[in-house]
């Protein structure tokens, strides 16, 4: 930070307006504020990383000792030296662990050997006229070494208790076990070999967190400024939050790890910022690639306290999280649409989400409440809130004003004595609202059969249900969507929404999931997919691809132009 205000007071990098130091025990966090006369924050960027240490290049060099003489070494002869270095560690630490287990595995031998003829060595003891004289005398009555004699002669009496006698017992029996597996392990070359390999794992499994530098060949030019982001591998990517409230990154999905329930899904790429909320309204965002392959706690990831489960999982492109807050009125911006348990609701502009670092707080929730969904929209749609009772509302979001954090929400629905909110989603065109019941029942009804009301109202009838039958879970879905069945027992199962039989809104549900007798239904989870970044080009503008006519077909008539609804990213039809 001295280095920036030195080269922005010598002139050196102009448009510095501010310079603030933000960083917290979650990490590193400088705000650079740049002038409105700066017009590419790019190119102020790119000197940043040329005059100040914000970028590093450093030198390797494979320089070791190889039998005392100093070599260089390609990486492969440098990763053989230091296998064949372990096999000698670990052999001459077999050797020695052989030898002391051999030593105490004797001394145990004379003590059970005296134990087991204690009366005898208690007279032979007795009658001797000193310490000499009996450790001779029982060297030759049991045929004991000189080591064994002295060992009994020290034994205190206390071991003289049947307790301390089976723990002897047990001792010697895991010395001897001890001793066959070292004689077998130094017999073996190749048994070396799987415990040098176990001990890297074990090395991996504690210390192997994600690496944050990355090597990398790059020409510097004076035409191109590469950030540090265009150096991460640009992969797709799928992050699971389990119920264990334990994350972990994935190649492909969405997939379900037997014997274990999650609790969000989320599509990424590595390059993205993924933003993780709970049930008690708090929030964290971490890069995506900083996320490890193998299962972790989410308080070591994220930040989020591990008392409460995470409910929903978003990943947010990078150039969101540099975005302007100042929006064109004309064209809506992407939210957080935030509902609770109580029916209390709240909307978030998105890019004031992802500015965020760290943990922080994006909807201040009461005690007595959760919250149950997180759903990006567009700013300009509707949304469905569904009750466990059957009952549902459709109303605008923008009924719902954008607020800051973290503030607490307004109200969305009226609610009927025990009864409270399971899910909410967005209204697409041409989709249908799926319900799942505690029962494993389901039904999907057409959203057109969903009047669209004023918000806070008591809604209509969604599904009719049996005697202390609940709504588990809903979502708007079309025919191909995957979604994820979560029993209380912590089962999972993919399904199609195409699976669950279509029905009108206010007909009964039929079976859908089988639970076992002793478990049910606890919720239904869909898989977020990833925030599309901003396009440099107007929708208006944007070419389109040809399309294929089969020989078939016939062209299309021309039809007048209508104006379409914007759907939100990552939330329309497959292939649009």
């Amino acid at each position: 930070m001295e280095r920036i205000a030195d080269l922005a007071r010598d002139g050196k990098i102009d448009g510095i307006t501010d310079l603030r130091d933000e960083s917290d025990r979650s990490g590193m966090r400088v705000i650079i504020e740049l002038s409105r006369t700066v017009e590419d924050p790019r190119k102020a960027l790119g000197l940043l990383y040329k005059y100040t240490p914000m970028q590093a290049t450093f030198g390797m060099i494979m320089l070791a000792l190889v039998d005392g003489e100093p070599r260089l070494l390609p990486l492969k002869r440098a990763l053989q030296i230091f296998v064949e270095h372990r096999q000698v560690i670990v052999t001459r630490r077999s050797e020695y662990d052989l030898a002391r287990a051999r030593e105490r595995a004797h001394i145990l031998e004379g003590l059970l050997k005296a134990l087991a003829n204690l009366d005898e060595v208690i007279r032979i003891i007795r009658r001797s006229a000193d310490a000499d004289a009996a450790k001779s005398a029982l060297m030759k009555r049991f045929r004991l070494s000189d080591v064994q004699a002295t060992a009994i002669l020290d034994m205190p009496l206390r071991r003289l208790a049947r307790l301390e006698r089976e723990k002897l017992e047990a001792e010697y029996k895991e010395k001897k076990k001890l001793i066959k597996y070292l004689e077998d392990l130094l017999a073996s070359p190749k048994k070396i070999l799987g415990v040098i390999r176990d001990e890297l794992m074990q090395l991996k499994a504690t210390y192997g967190d994600a690496r944050r530098t990355h090597i990398v060949e790059q020409k510097v030019t004076q035409q191109k400024i590469v950030t540090a982001t265009e150096l991460l591998p640009d992969e797709s990517v799928w992050v699971t939050v389990n119920r264990d409230n334990k994350m972990i990154r994935m190649p492909v999905g969405p997939t379900i790890v037997k014997g274990v329930a999650p609790s969000a899904i989320a599509q990424a790429n590595t390059r993205d910022v993924l933003l993780a909320i709970n049930v008690r309204g708090q929030a964290g965002v971490i890069p995506v690639h900083q996320i490890s392959v193998e299962s972790m706690p989410v308080a070591e990831v994220v930040g989020l306290p591990s008392d409460w489960s995470v409910i929903a999982a978003y990943s947010v492109p990078r150039e969101l999280t540099a975005a302007s807050p100042e929006a064109d009125s004309a064209e809506p911006r992407a939210t957080l649409f935030l509902s609770t348990r109580n029916a209390i609701v709240k909307r978030v502009a998105l890019a004031d989400v992802a500015r965020q670092s760290g943990t922080f707080t994006i909807m201040n929730v009461a005690e007595d409440d959760a919250l149950v969904s997180a759903r990006l929209t567009d700013g300009a749609g509707e949304v469905v809130l569904v009750t466990a009772s059957g009952k549902s509302i459709r109303f605008k979001e923008e009924e719902v004003r954008v607020m800051g954090l973290p503030a607490g929400g307004v109200a969305g629905m009226r609610l009927q004595a025990g009864d409270f909110v399971t899910a909410a989603d967005v209204a697409r065109a041409r989709s249908d609202l799926l319900l799942i019941t505690d029962t494993g029942r389901g039904k999907r009804s057409s959203l057109a059969e969903f009047p669209t009301q004023g918000r806070a109202g008591l809604g209509v009838i969604a599904a009719r249900l049996g005697d202390k039958e609940r709504i588990a879970g809903a979502a708007v879905v079309q025919a191909p969507d995957s979604l994820v069945v979560v029993s209380v027992r912590g089962k999972a199962k993919l399904i199609r929404a195409r699976t669950v039989k279509a029905v009108p809104r206010a007909g009964a549900p039929s079976a859908a999931y089988h639970p076992t007798k002793t478990d049910a239904v606890s919720t239904l989870i869909v898989p977020s997919r990833r925030v599309q970044p901003p396009s440099s080009v107007e929708p208006e503008t944007r070419p389109r691809a040809p399309r294929k006519l089969s020989r078939a077909s016939k062209p299309a008539q021309k039809k007048p132009s209508v104006k379409k609804t914007s759907i939100p990213p990552g939330r329309g039809r497959k292939g649009k």
